[in-house]
Protein backbone atom coordinates (compact mmCIF):
# COMPACT_ATOMS: atom_id res chain seq x y z
CA UNK A 1 0.00 0.00 0.00
CA UNK A 2 1.13 3.56 -0.74
CA UNK A 3 0.82 6.46 1.71
CA UNK A 4 0.39 9.90 0.12
CA UNK A 5 0.83 13.19 1.99
CA UNK A 6 -1.11 16.37 1.16
CA UNK A 7 0.10 19.89 1.79
CA UNK A 8 -3.27 21.44 0.92
CA UNK A 9 -6.30 20.70 3.12
CA UNK A 10 -8.75 21.44 0.30
CA UNK A 11 -7.09 18.92 -2.00
CA UNK A 12 -7.06 16.37 0.82
CA UNK A 13 -10.76 16.90 1.53
CA UNK A 14 -11.58 16.23 -2.13
CA UNK A 15 -9.90 12.83 -1.79
CA UNK A 16 -10.87 11.98 1.79
CA UNK A 17 -14.36 13.50 1.88
CA UNK A 18 -16.23 10.83 -0.10
CA UNK A 19 -14.65 8.05 1.95
CA UNK A 20 -15.35 9.79 5.28
CA UNK A 21 -18.93 10.57 4.28
CA UNK A 22 -19.72 6.88 3.78
CA UNK A 23 -20.00 6.83 7.59
CA UNK A 24 -20.41 10.43 8.71
CA UNK A 25 -20.96 9.64 12.39
CA UNK A 26 -18.02 7.22 12.58
CA UNK A 27 -15.77 9.82 10.93
CA UNK A 28 -17.21 12.94 12.58
CA UNK A 29 -13.90 13.80 14.27
CA UNK A 30 -11.89 13.68 11.05
CA UNK A 31 -14.52 15.51 9.02
CA UNK A 32 -14.63 18.28 11.60
CA UNK A 33 -10.86 18.70 11.83
CA UNK A 34 -10.25 18.65 8.09
CA UNK A 35 -13.13 21.04 7.46
CA UNK A 36 -11.62 23.39 10.07
CA UNK A 37 -8.28 23.23 8.27
CA UNK A 38 -10.01 24.29 5.06
CA UNK A 39 -12.08 27.12 6.57
CA UNK A 40 -9.49 28.35 9.09
CA UNK A 41 -5.98 27.53 7.79
CA UNK A 42 -4.28 29.26 10.73
CA UNK A 43 -6.06 27.25 13.41
CA UNK A 44 -3.32 24.62 13.56
CA UNK A 45 0.36 25.50 13.03
CA UNK A 46 1.03 22.23 11.21
CA UNK A 47 -1.01 19.37 9.77
CA UNK A 48 -0.14 15.96 8.37
CA UNK A 49 -2.86 14.78 5.96
CA UNK A 50 -2.43 11.24 4.68
CA UNK A 51 -4.20 8.77 2.42
CA UNK A 52 -3.50 5.05 2.07
CA UNK A 53 -4.22 3.39 -1.26
CA UNK A 54 -3.22 0.70 -3.70
CA UNK A 55 -4.13 0.08 -7.35
CA UNK A 56 -7.60 -1.05 -6.27
CA UNK A 57 -8.39 2.29 -4.67
CA UNK A 58 -8.41 4.33 -1.46
CA UNK A 59 -8.45 2.26 1.75
CA UNK A 60 -8.22 4.85 4.50
CA UNK A 61 -7.13 8.32 5.56
CA UNK A 62 -5.38 9.82 8.58
CA UNK A 63 -4.62 13.28 9.94
CA UNK A 64 -2.46 14.77 12.69
CA UNK A 65 -2.20 18.35 13.93
CA UNK A 66 0.72 18.24 16.42
CA UNK A 67 0.69 18.04 19.38
CA UNK A 68 -2.74 16.42 19.02
CA UNK A 69 -2.93 12.67 18.34
CA UNK A 70 -3.04 10.96 14.99
CA UNK A 71 -6.62 10.35 13.85
CA UNK A 72 -7.71 7.41 11.71
CA UNK A 73 -10.64 6.47 9.54
CA UNK A 74 -11.60 2.80 9.41
CA UNK A 75 -9.07 0.91 7.30
CA UNK A 76 -7.80 -2.67 6.82
CA UNK A 77 -4.79 -3.92 8.77
CA UNK A 78 -2.52 -3.76 5.71
CA UNK A 79 -3.29 -0.06 5.37
CA UNK A 80 -2.62 0.47 9.09
CA UNK A 81 0.76 -1.23 8.72
CA UNK A 82 1.72 1.07 5.84
CA UNK A 83 0.57 4.09 7.84
CA UNK A 84 2.72 3.05 10.82
CA UNK A 85 5.77 2.82 8.58
CA UNK A 86 5.10 6.28 7.18
CA UNK A 87 4.39 8.19 10.41
CA UNK A 88 7.48 6.63 12.03
CA UNK A 89 9.52 8.77 9.62
CA UNK A 90 7.88 12.08 10.58
CA UNK A 91 9.83 14.64 12.55
CA UNK A 92 6.78 15.40 14.69
CA UNK A 93 6.19 13.11 17.64
CA UNK A 94 3.10 10.89 17.49
CA UNK A 95 1.59 11.60 20.91
CA UNK A 96 -1.23 9.12 20.49
CA UNK A 97 -3.81 7.71 18.13
CA UNK A 98 -7.61 8.07 18.12
CA UNK A 99 -10.20 6.44 15.92
CA UNK A 100 -12.69 3.63 15.45
CA UNK A 101 -11.91 0.07 16.33
CA UNK A 102 -10.29 -2.17 15.20
CA UNK A 103 -8.00 0.10 13.16
CA UNK A 104 -6.95 2.18 16.17
CA UNK A 105 -6.07 -0.91 18.21
CA UNK A 106 -4.11 -2.38 15.31
CA UNK A 107 -2.14 0.85 15.02
CA UNK A 108 -1.38 0.76 18.75
CA UNK A 109 -0.20 -2.84 18.54
CA UNK A 110 2.14 -2.15 15.62
CA UNK A 111 3.38 1.13 17.10
CA UNK A 112 4.27 -0.48 20.42
CA UNK A 113 6.16 -3.22 18.57
CA UNK A 114 8.57 -0.44 17.50
CA UNK A 115 9.58 0.02 21.17
CA UNK A 116 7.23 2.90 21.89
CA UNK A 117 5.44 2.93 25.26
CA UNK A 118 1.71 3.07 26.00
CA UNK A 119 0.85 5.73 28.58
CA UNK A 120 -2.94 5.38 28.75
CA UNK A 121 -6.04 4.20 26.92
CA UNK A 122 -9.54 5.67 26.98
CA UNK A 123 -12.12 3.26 25.59
CA UNK A 124 -14.87 5.26 23.90
CA UNK A 125 -18.15 4.95 22.08
CA UNK A 126 -19.48 7.26 19.35
CA UNK A 127 -23.17 8.21 19.50
CA UNK A 128 -25.46 9.96 17.04
CA UNK A 129 -28.80 11.73 17.51
CA UNK A 130 -31.43 12.93 15.03
CA UNK A 131 -34.28 13.74 17.42
CA UNK A 132 -34.15 14.80 21.06
CA UNK A 133 -36.22 13.02 23.70
CA UNK A 134 -36.53 15.78 26.31
CA UNK A 135 -35.52 14.73 29.83
CA UNK A 136 -37.75 15.20 32.84
CA UNK A 137 -38.28 18.78 33.92
CA UNK A 138 -35.01 20.18 35.25
CA UNK A 139 -34.92 23.68 36.76
CA UNK A 140 -32.86 26.17 34.81
CA UNK A 141 -32.07 27.14 31.25
CA UNK A 142 -29.33 27.01 28.64
CA UNK A 143 -27.21 30.07 27.98
CA UNK A 144 -24.05 30.83 26.02
CA UNK A 145 -20.95 31.22 28.19
CA UNK A 146 -19.33 34.66 28.05
CA UNK A 147 -16.00 36.20 29.02
CA UNK A 148 -17.45 36.74 32.48
CA UNK A 149 -17.61 32.97 32.88
CA UNK A 150 -13.96 32.41 31.94
CA UNK A 151 -12.75 31.46 35.42
CA UNK A 152 -15.57 28.96 35.94
CA UNK A 153 -15.25 27.46 32.45
CA UNK A 154 -11.47 27.17 32.80
CA UNK A 155 -11.70 25.37 36.12
CA UNK A 156 -14.41 23.01 34.91
CA UNK A 157 -12.42 22.31 31.74
CA UNK A 158 -9.36 21.40 33.80
CA UNK A 159 -11.51 19.08 35.91
CA UNK A 160 -13.06 17.52 32.79
CA UNK A 161 -9.63 16.73 31.33
CA UNK A 162 -8.43 15.25 34.62
CA UNK A 163 -11.52 13.10 35.21
CA UNK A 164 -11.54 11.79 31.63
CA UNK A 165 -7.86 10.87 31.69
CA UNK A 166 -7.19 13.13 28.71
CA UNK A 167 -3.59 14.24 28.30
CA UNK A 168 -4.28 17.76 26.98
CA UNK A 169 -1.72 20.20 28.34
CA UNK A 170 -2.82 23.19 30.46
CA UNK A 171 -2.01 25.45 27.50
CA UNK A 172 -4.17 23.32 25.19
CA UNK A 173 -7.07 23.61 27.65
CA UNK A 174 -6.62 27.39 27.77
CA UNK A 175 -6.67 27.52 23.98
CA UNK A 176 -9.90 25.50 23.87
CA UNK A 177 -11.55 27.77 26.42
CA UNK A 178 -10.34 30.95 24.72
CA UNK A 179 -11.61 29.84 21.30
CA UNK A 180 -14.95 28.55 22.54
CA UNK A 181 -15.75 31.73 24.48
CA UNK A 182 -14.80 33.80 21.45
CA UNK A 183 -16.98 31.88 18.97
CA UNK A 184 -19.94 31.18 21.29
CA UNK A 185 -19.57 27.40 21.24
CA UNK A 186 -19.38 26.92 25.03
CA UNK A 187 -22.70 26.80 26.91
CA UNK A 188 -23.83 26.56 30.51
CA UNK A 189 -26.93 25.30 32.25
CA UNK A 190 -27.93 27.93 34.79
CA UNK A 191 -30.29 27.32 37.70
CA UNK A 192 -31.38 30.07 40.11
CA UNK A 193 -28.66 32.36 38.81
CA UNK A 194 -25.86 29.80 39.25
CA UNK A 195 -24.03 27.87 36.54
CA UNK A 196 -24.36 24.17 37.35
CA UNK A 197 -23.28 22.28 34.21
CA UNK A 198 -21.33 22.86 30.99
CA UNK A 199 -21.12 21.62 27.40
CA UNK A 200 -19.69 22.75 24.08
CA UNK A 201 -19.93 21.98 20.38
CA UNK A 202 -17.54 21.98 17.43
CA UNK A 203 -16.20 19.90 14.58
CA UNK A 204 -18.99 20.57 12.10
CA UNK A 205 -19.51 17.95 9.41
CA UNK A 206 -21.63 18.38 6.25
CA UNK A 207 -24.75 17.23 8.12
CA UNK A 208 -23.85 17.31 11.79
CA UNK A 209 -21.87 18.73 14.66
CA UNK A 210 -20.08 17.19 17.62
CA UNK A 211 -20.93 17.91 21.25
CA UNK A 212 -18.10 17.79 23.78
CA UNK A 213 -16.75 19.20 27.06
CA UNK A 214 -19.79 17.97 29.02
CA UNK A 215 -19.06 18.48 32.70
CA UNK A 216 -21.02 18.89 35.94
CA UNK A 217 -19.07 19.59 39.16
CA UNK A 218 -19.58 16.99 41.93
CA UNK A 219 -21.70 19.24 44.12
CA UNK A 220 -24.29 19.63 41.33
CA UNK A 221 -24.50 16.02 40.15
CA UNK A 222 -27.53 13.72 40.33
CA UNK A 223 -29.95 16.55 39.57
CA UNK A 224 -30.29 15.93 35.84
CA UNK A 225 -28.26 18.99 34.79
CA UNK A 226 -25.99 17.10 32.37
CA UNK A 227 -28.99 15.57 30.62
CA UNK A 228 -30.63 18.98 30.48
CA UNK A 229 -27.65 20.85 29.03
CA UNK A 230 -26.89 18.19 26.40
CA UNK A 231 -30.56 17.85 25.40
CA UNK A 232 -31.05 21.61 25.13
CA UNK A 233 -27.82 22.14 23.20
CA UNK A 234 -28.61 19.24 20.86
CA UNK A 235 -32.07 20.67 20.15
CA UNK A 236 -30.59 24.13 19.54
CA UNK A 237 -28.14 22.72 17.00
CA UNK A 238 -30.84 20.68 15.24
CA UNK A 239 -33.06 23.77 15.10
CA UNK A 240 -30.18 25.62 13.42
CA UNK A 241 -30.20 23.11 10.57
CA UNK A 242 -27.96 20.27 11.67
CA UNK A 243 -29.35 16.84 10.75
CA UNK A 244 -27.29 15.00 13.37
CA UNK A 245 -25.49 15.65 16.64
CA UNK A 246 -22.57 13.40 17.55
CA UNK A 247 -20.67 12.80 20.74
CA UNK A 248 -18.00 10.56 22.23
CA UNK A 249 -18.36 8.90 25.61
CA UNK A 250 -15.90 7.23 27.95
CA UNK A 251 -17.02 3.60 28.35
CA UNK A 252 -15.66 3.66 31.91
CA UNK A 253 -18.47 6.11 32.77
CA UNK A 254 -21.75 4.16 32.64
CA UNK A 255 -23.74 7.17 33.85
CA UNK A 256 -22.95 9.32 30.82
CA UNK A 257 -23.57 6.45 28.41
CA UNK A 258 -26.98 5.91 30.01
CA UNK A 259 -28.15 9.53 30.10
CA UNK A 260 -27.20 10.18 26.49
CA UNK A 261 -29.25 7.22 25.30
CA UNK A 262 -32.17 8.41 27.42
CA UNK A 263 -32.29 11.73 25.54
CA UNK A 264 -32.07 10.09 22.12
CA UNK A 265 -28.44 9.27 21.31
CA UNK A 266 -27.85 5.88 19.67
CA UNK A 267 -24.53 3.97 19.66
CA UNK A 268 -22.68 4.05 16.33
CA UNK A 269 -19.38 2.26 16.98
CA UNK A 270 -16.63 1.77 19.54
CA UNK A 271 -13.52 3.91 19.43
CA UNK A 272 -10.38 4.42 21.50
CA UNK A 273 -7.79 7.05 22.30
CA UNK A 274 -4.35 5.56 23.00
CA UNK A 275 -1.69 7.91 24.36
CA UNK A 276 1.96 7.06 23.92
CA UNK A 277 4.74 7.85 26.38
CA UNK A 278 8.28 8.96 25.70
Amino acid sequence: MRVSAYADAGAFLLVAGPLLMRAEAVNCLGLGIVSSLVSDPGRYPKAHLLSVEDPSGLHGVAWMTPPWPLGLSPMPRAAVASLVEHVATLEDRVSGVVGPKPAVDEFKELWLSREHRLQSTVEQRIYSLERVSPPRSVPGALRIATEGDRECVMEWSRCFVQECGITDSPEAVRQHVRASLANGSRVLWESEGEAVSMAAFGGRTPSGVRINWVYTPPEHRRHGYASAVVAALSQKLLDQGRKFCFLYTDLANPTSNSIYQTIGYSPVCDSAHHTFGD
